[in-house]
């Protein structure tokens, strides 16, 4: 993967030492798994923010999941990604999952132009029809002792955003100004001036080493008309039979446009599930028979008109291209997000912070959820999430010492690149927990003194990455010569791209001091690292 790099201006700003103490992490006590737990539906205000509730063996403590992970008992863990999955899939309101709930990044990430909260009344495009109470925009203020305060939202832009993140690290993020690339840049800066180890060089996005609320969660929709039939492709491995390999560089790189497996969705109702219509998956394969499946198959959302014009926009503007990987143009995006059009929703990551290295498990949806990644999934997990088939990864090796390959192949097949020792790699051999230990920005002063330019870390195949990996974490930031350290955002890309490096273009007035002064940096910021 190619480094990007962004530039700004130097700027005059308060000095910053930003200490995120290491706490000894809680244990929540171990919970034995209910197989066949069926959660009760919640009653809330619309537009309220739902924590997950518990579910079998979720929410365990740090010691019995490592404890899984040491005696590498996959059933154990598989089981507990499950539990993950009924968790935040749980329906609010009869209809709404509580992940939908969630903040989004056009929430936290998307102000930084517009920092003070006020500013963010204008961009709640609803009007305020409802009491102020069920709308939390009367919650413009950074109230640290009311849990949900702080965030504006943009109700929206909730109903497509591609990232969503709990209250509890939506919360963490906003109220420490991670969502600031001056914050991530005088942290980075403090960490020079200590000299800090590389190992230590991190912030975290939560209040202790683990919290069992903490999620993100990143999401893959398909946009599909409204008024007709539409093929949809889906995963089927990525040999010559399931993908196209007449592409050069593609036999092992093969996003959705090459798939050649598909299934055709009628939103009329014309068509009925088990039909054969014979059209092609998508455009780049040969028409073939495909089978129909009902449009309650997919967890879906159809499109309005004030959706279509603040998703199209939103996803006009920002890094979080919703359907990148369904379609692979932006322009297309815009497009699909059409009134009367529905998004299906593909595949989901979930990440959560239960361990300090988080859990990893993926989801996406398949023809035949039944098979050897659903065939474990419990019977208490209603449709259309018992669609959708799982991978996990909880570690960054085998048992065997080998790099532990799993991906989301909605969200990594379309990756490649070239490691830092020059060695080419493809998503299909990619591990979660790997690629997102590497999420980390680092800052330079060019040579001429007057302009600091930005770059981020590599992504990474499957591999056992270490936090103090010189290789890994000293990067090029062109165009100033040499290698720089890097500042480690917990694991989350959508810290060190969104925060770090994509809003490092809104600097652009007066000058930055090249350092903080040396007597308020008399230490490295305290970090928690994952425990051994």
């Amino acid at each position: 993967m190619q480094h990007r790099r962004r530039s700004l201006r130097r700027r005059r700003v308060p000095v910053l030492v930003i200490a995120i103490g290491a706490m000894v992490a809680c244990s929540m006590g171990d919970r034995g798994r209910t197989p066949d737990i069926t959660l009760a539906r919640q009653d809330v205000p619309a537009h309220a923010y739902v924590d997950p509730q518990p579910v079998g063996s979720y929410p365990s403590s740090e010691q019995r999941i490592n404890g899984w992970i040491n005696a590498r008992q996959t059933d154990s863990i598989r089981a507990h990604a499950w539990d993950i999955w009924q968790s935040i899939t749980a329906a609010v309101n009869d209809t709404t999952p509580t992940w939908q709930t969630w903040y989004t990044g056009h929430e936290l990430f998307d102000s930084i132009a517009t920092p003070t909260p006020a500013a963010r009344r204008g961009n709640v495009r609803l009007p305020l029809e409802r009491p102020r109470q069920f709308n939390h925009s009367f919650l413009l203020t950074r109230d640290r002792r009311r849990p949900s305060a702080g965030i504006p939202v943009d109700r929206f832009e909730r109903v497509f955003a591609f990232n969503r993140f709990s209250r509890t690290t939506a919360n963490y993020i906003w109220n420490n100004s991670l969502n600031k690339v001056l914050t991530l840049f005088v942290a980075n800066e403090v960490f020079n001036l200590a000299k800090a180890p590389i190992a230590q060089r991190e912030v975290l996005v939560s209040v202790d080493s683990v919290d069992a609320l903490s999620f993100v969660t990143k999401v893959v929709f398909q946009f599909i008309p409204g008024d007709r039939v539409s093929a949809v492709p889906y995963w089927h491995g990525y040999g010559s039979n399931a993908t196209r390999t007449d592409v050069p560089g593609d036999t092992l790189h093969p996003p959705p446009r090459y798939w050649k497996q598909g299934v055709v969705v009628d939103p009329t109702g014309k068509l009925h599930p088990g039909d054969s219509v014979f059209m092609a998956p998508n455009d780049s394969v040969p028409k073939a028979w495909l089978t129909v499946v009902p449009l309650s198959a997919f967890y879906h959302v159809k499109v309005t008109a004030a959706d279509s014009a603040n998703l199209t926009a939103f996803g006009s503007e920002n890094g979080d291209d919703l359907g990148f990987n369904a379609d692979t143009s932006q322009t297309a995006v815009v497009a699909a997000a059409r009134p009367g059009n529905y998004g299906l929703m593909m595949a989901m990551h979930v990440t959560g912070k239960e361990i300090p290295n988080w859990t990893w498990q993926s989801f996406w949806w398949s023809p035949t959820p039944n098979d050897s990644l659903g065939t474990d999934r419990p019977s208490s997990i209603p449709s259309p999430w018992n669609n959708y088939v799982m991978t996990m990864t909880y570690s960054m090796l085998t048992t065997s010492g080998q790099p532990n390959i799993g991906f989301n192949p909605y969200l990594e097949t379309s990756l490649a690149g070239v490691t830092e020792t020059n060695v080419a790699w493809t998503g299909v051999i990619s591990n979660c927990m790997s690629c997102h230990r590497r999420a980390a920005v680092g800052y330079a002063f060019d040579t001429n003194g007057d302009t600091i330019v930005a770059n981020v870390a590599n992504y990474g195949p499957a591999a056992n990455v270490l936090p103090g990996d010189s290789l890994i974490f000293n990067i090029p930031i062109p165009p100033v010569p040499g290698v720089h350290g890097t500042l480690k955002t917990d694991f989350l890309w959508s810290v060190a791209l969104r925060a770090g490096l994509f809003q490092s273009v809104n600097i652009t007035a007066n000058g930055v001091r090249k350092a903080p002064p040396k007597s308020a940096a008399t230490k490295a910021p305290a970090t928690a690292e994952p425990k051994k």
